[in-house]
């Protein structure tokens, strides 16, 4: 399966962005964002919280362009397509083992 074409790609817990559809899912292991994200809600719960990285991607359903950024595929699907034509969004959520983070001393920073 190839990657589809993207547009922008926009990390919700850093500064990350890229058009680079790879790069941008390899990106929440290495994530600098989401660790001190769930430093700070785990100190404010005091309980053991799981690591999950969720973003929202939006897909147009006739080309399959891809954006984590709503208003583009919106823009694209309106002066692109028939606006008949929609658009939909995927919530993406990944889950990280702690068993993850064992080897990079994630554990002793988080």
């Amino acid at each position: 399966m190839s990657s589809p074409f993207v547009f922008l790609l926009r990390c919700p817990y850093c500064d990350l962005t890229t058009i680079r559809w790879i790069y941008f899912l390899m990106h929440p292991a290495s994530c600098t964002g989401i660790r001190a994200y769930f430093r700070n809600r785990r100190q404010e719960s005091e309980k053991v919280l799981p690591l999950v990285y969720r973003c929202h991607i939006y897909w147009c359903s006739k080309c399959q362009v891809v954006s984590t950024e709503q208003k583009l595929i919106a823009e694209h699907v309106t002066y692109s397509h028939n606006p008949k034509v929609g658009y939909f969004a995927l919530s993406v959520t990944i889950y990280f083992p702690i068993c993850c983070f064992k080897n990079n001393n994630f554990l002793h920073s988080y």
